[in-house]
């Protein structure tokens, strides 16, 4: 963005006022990104105190908010402190920022509100990608060392015996899930299920890319007149499958090598 407007400011001063110093607003534009990545620390400090992602979310929202205005005086000190120390060495020209501080301030806290919301939101996201890893990571360790999948549903934890899993379909950002003749629905995705049960030592086998299956549970597979098939389970269950995933369901080669 700073380098964009820095050429936006060049352009529009050759057309209208027959030129410009070049290094002029790349030191308007880039003093005050410098400003804004030291800033980022206190940022991310202030966001992992006060989290979004909390059960205090309206709380550390107004916290968060109100540390907009902290956040944008500091900008501009930094900002207009660079700029005093450098402009002139550069361009000649002497620096003056505050004409109407009241406006000016004003005008800036504008900018830096946006700037602030976009760093406080991609921090909240990167915290919940990684909390989420985390997750997924201590359930696999989970399944790995008892056998049972830690799935999350509706604030609630699930534990289920690996082995009882008979098969899944996923729904949107949810797994509808089957496992001993009862149905589950947590927040998961297909993928993450998958590497739990191979972290339990389950047999199973994509038939979709939205279906998973338990190999053991597999009875009879039938092709259809499309090409696909039709898997029918130990409990009755018919799961449609893709012809896409269906060299998948043939058994593994256990012909011993000559």
């Amino acid at each position: 963005m700073a380098a964009i407007n820095a050429m936006t400011l060049i352009t529009d001063a050759q057309r209208y006022s027959g030129g410009v110093r070049w290094a002029e607003p790349w030191l308007l534009e880039m003093t005050s990104v410098a400003g804004a990545l030291i800033l980022v620390p206190a940022v991310a400090t202030l966001e992992r105190r006060v989290p979004l992602a909390s059960g205090m979310t309206l709380r550390n929202g107004a916290v968060l908010i109100a540390a907009s205005v902290p956040f944008s005086l500091a900008h501009v000190g930094i900002m207009v402190g660079l700029r005093t120390a450098l402009i002139p060495s550069v361009t000649g020209k002497t620096y003056t920022f505050f004409v109407d501080p009241l406006t000016d301030l004003l005008y800036e806290y504008r900018k830096d509100l946006f700037l602030y919301a976009v760093l406080v939101g991609l921090l909240t996201l990167s915290r919940q990608i990684e909390l989420g890893r985390q997750e997924a990571a201590a359930a696999r360790a989970e399944a790995r060392k008892s056998g049972r999948l830690t799935l999350k549903s509706q604030g609630h934890t699930i534990h289920l015996r690996a082995r009882d899993f008979t098969w899944a379909q996923a729904s949107g950002n949810y797994v509808d899930v089957m496992a001993a003749g009862k149905s589950y629905l947590p927040r998961t995705t297909l993928n993450d299920l998958e590497e739990q049960l191979h972290s339990a030592s389950v047999d199973v086998v994509r038939v979709h890319r939205s279906r998973l299956v338990n190999r053991e549970q597999i009875t009879e597979v039938r092709p259809t007149r499309n090409g696909d098939v039709e898997i029918h389970l130990a409990d009755g269950t018919t799961v449609k499958g893709s012809r896409r995933y269906r060299d998948r369901l043939s058994p593994p080669d256990t012909t011993p090598p000559r």
